[in-house]
């Protein structure tokens, strides 16, 4: 019997370009453990401060690379940014196939909410860790710590609760309400929507306990 042709498209290149080593560290994490082989991870050029430079620093590597799209992970924190940029920009980046996706104050946010909703606006990165300690006792937001073991079992807590965080996400729009960002109360983060475009773009993501353990070189 002839073996039948696979017909599905191969599907595109694409690229997370971050602000941090630390985001860096998870969606590479998440590259190897979903077998996203089509996602690369890159960390942008420490010259790049600000919103307009990172969208201009993706375009570029998306034309010189051949990349399909990219997402330009933010936040206010690595980068000159505010709710007015947001608006300002987003046209200019769509153009260019250049997706924003933003954390404030960082993505450590959107670590806590996997495992639970604050009762207040988070002002810094440092009051997320504070609280994130609460359910992942001695976690550290470095490079050290996200590398080695304790990262391994940290990245464990986080896979199953991914539904559960985008539930928490909109109740945490709801406890920022208009703070200081102003009528975007949403620019909290759009983690939710950004994982839905990269089920779209990359597969839906299975993982196994014995997988998450599995060593690969990232490249």
């Amino acid at each position: 019997m002839a073996r039948k042709h696979d017909s599905r498209e191969p599907r595109r290149p694409l690229l997370v370009l971050t602000s941090n080593e630390i985001e860096t560290l998870y969606f590479q994490q998440m590259r190897r453990d979903c077998r996203f082989a089509n996602m690369s991870v890159m960390q942008k050029d420490p010259q790049t401060t600000d919103l307009l430079q990172m969208i201009k620093e993706a375009n570029r590597l998306r034309r010189h690379n051949g990349y399909a799209s990219v997402w330009c992970i933010t936040n206010p924190v690595d980068l000159q940014m505010s709710p007015v940029q947001h608006q300002e920009y987003e046209a200019f980046a769509k153009k260019r196939k250049v997706s924003i996706v933003y954390n404030n104050p960082g993505i450590e946010l959107w670590f806590y909410l996997h495992f639970g909703v604050p009762s207040a606006g988070m002002e810094s990165a440092e009051d997320v860790i504070s609280g994130l300690r609460t359910f992942i006792p001695g976690f550290e937001s470095s490079a050290a710590y996200l590398s080695g073991d304790e990262g391994k079992q940290f990245y464990l807590r986080l896979f199953p609760n991914k539904a559960q965080a985008a539930i928490n996400t909109d109740a945490y729009r709801q406890v920022v309400g208009k703070g200081k960002w102003g009528e975007l109360y949403h620019m909290s983060t759009n983690m939710p929507s950004f994982l839905t475009d990269i089920t779209q773009q990359c597969g839906r993501c299975y993982v196994s306990r014995g997988q998450m353990f599995e060593q690969h070189t990232i490249s």
